[in-house]
């Protein structure tokens, strides 16, 4: 058989594969829009947990960790935090990435993360770093943590005072299941920080959402992030103000970075109590 004849059977054999990636794909679309119809949000919140577990760049223990601020984290931090040394309050902080990197610019951090195995590999790597005080908790737990290594002990944000900056880790809000808990999560955060608010968030949308087992709209499944809402400027700037916060910046064009976020911080009012 000639070189020509073999590349043309070569080019079709690979070619006919394709067919198990449409396969696939309709797969996927009919899985997640089954999963947003039938999970509730505890099944969710278990499945979101086992997904970043398996996931090893979330884990301080392995090669493939990420143990530095993402660009657009760094350049929001430069801009608008307050310089160290400083109290920073950092909640679904997942392996400690962003808690790890905050601590060696020379803030203390207080952070949690609901996924029990992420939140114990967080513990495990703070014990050779200063600076980092690991918990476990959702943010509808809040103000209460929970020991990160699951030994009981519990403690109240209000015991550590006031933060002088705040980070909502990686898109860790799009994870929160309803209007109400993400609204009170804004509100919790604006309650214990004096200043500034990194709030990271997703945008993408399809067209398999459909209704979830209570009749919410708008929230979609991936295998490998688990459920979430995505949200865009006019509801993160309704949430932003439902919580009495303000916009310091939005960040939310890809040419600035691949990931939409804001910062945000208490709205001041004046003496008639009006913002």
């Amino acid at each position: 058989m000639t070189r020509p004849v073999v590349a043309r059977w070569s080019a079709r054999a690979i070619a006919a594969t394709r067919g198990v990636d449409v396969a696939y794909r309709r797969f996927d679309r009919l899985r997640s829009r089954a999963v947003i119809r039938l999970a509730s949000d505890d099944v969710l919140i278990e499945y979101n947990a086992i997904a970043y577990q398996r996931d090893e760049v979330y884990d301080p223990g392995t090669s493939t960790f990420r143990d530095r601020l993402f660009p657009w984290e760094a350049a929001a931090i430069r801009k608008h935090f307050p310089p160290p040394p400083g109290q920073v309050l950092l909640g679904g902080a997942g392996g400690g990435r962003e808690a790890f990197a905050l601590a060696a610019l020379g803030y203390e951090v207080v952070a949690f993360e609901p996924a029990p195995g992420l939140a114990a590999a967080m513990a495990q790597r703070a014990l050779s770093v200063p600076g980092v005080s690991p918990f476990r908790a959702r943010y509808q737990d809040l103000p209460r943590l929970s020991s990160a290594v699951g030994s009981g002990y519990e403690q109240e944000l209000h015991a550590f005072g006031s933060f002088s900056c705040a980070v909502m880790g990686w898109a860790s809000f799009a994870h929160l299941p309803s209007r109400q808990a993400r609204l009170t999560a804004l509100q919790d955060f604006a309650r214990l920080t004096d200043g500034p608010i990194l709030v990271s968030f997703l945008t993408m949308r399809s067209a398999d959402g459909g209704a979830r087992p209570d009749g919410r709209r708008g929230d979609e499944f991936s295998v490998f992030i688990g459920g979430y809402h995505p949200v865009d400027v006019a509801e993160i700037a309704e949430l932003v103000e439902a919580a009495g916060l303000a916009v310091v910046a939005m960040y939310t064009d890809d040419t600035d970075s691949p990931w939409p976020h804001v910062v945000v911080r208490r709205a001041r009012r004046n003496h008639d109590g009006q913002r």
